[in-house]
């Protein structure tokens, strides 16, 4: 009888010592009690196009107030507004659309291919104002640290009161170009615009050169 006992109770011993090894390699595994870290899947991650990710960084379709982000992306046919807004680098407008900036500051370029409309008031720009084979811009009251380079647009075109570090070139504009009052440190040159500019009194430290020779 006492040997049936004992063999009855071998396997739950065995048990017991495996169990009490499970527990205290756990123990090492998890100190003060606190459950092991899991590895996070691929649902904790941001998806594409969400503030966590990086595709639409930056991406402007509406308005951004006085609020600091890297660069600002105008999509197709999309309108923008800058209201002192900050931007570390570049704003670049894509085909048919529009931006509006008014006491913003921009690091980088503004650079425009094909776009509706550009107007920037009052702002700070730490490289060059690229407008190219759009419609109409109004540049009023900015400084440019770089130059201003108007191409090929078929809109009005307004450069008034600004303070420019490099050039002032506007070259094969059809839609008009009214240049008045800027301070430019390079060169004012304006060559194949129909009709031909308008303005006056900006001062240049370099040279006034073919159609605003006289502005």
């Amino acid at each position: 009888m006492q040997t049936r006992f004992r063999a009855s109770l071998a396997p739950l011993l065995l048990l017991a010592l495996l169990f009490g090894a499970c527990t205290q390699a756990d123990q090492q595994q998890a100190p003060n009690g606190t459950t092991p870290a899991q590895t996070p899947t691929s649902a904790t991650l941001a998806p594409e196009g969400t503030p966590g990710g990086d595709v639409d960084a930056g991406s402007c379709e509406g308005e951004l107030a006085a609020e600091s982000v890297d660069e600002v992306v105008v999509p197709d046919d999309a309108s923008c507004r800058l209201t002192g807004t900050s931007v570390g680098g570049n704003v670049r407008l894509g085909s048919n659309s529009t931006l509006n900036a008014e006491e913003a500051q921009i690091g980088g370029d503004v650079q425009a291919q094909g776009a509706n409309e550009v107007n920037l008031r009052g702002s700070s720009i730490g490289g060059n104002v690229q407008l190219e084979q759009g419609g109409a811009a109004v540049l009023t009251e900015n400084e440019v640290g770089g130059d201003i380079q108007l191409e090929s647009n078929t809109g009005q075109l307004t450069i008034d009161g600004n303070t420019v570090g490099g050039n002032v070139q506007a070259n094969q504009n059809s839609g008009g170009l009214n240049v008045t009052r800027n301070e430019v440190d390079g060169n004012l040159e304006c060559q194949g615009n129909e009709p031909p500019p308008v303005g006056g009194e900006n001062e240049v430290q370099g040279s006034k050169e073919e159609q605003c020779e006289n502005l």
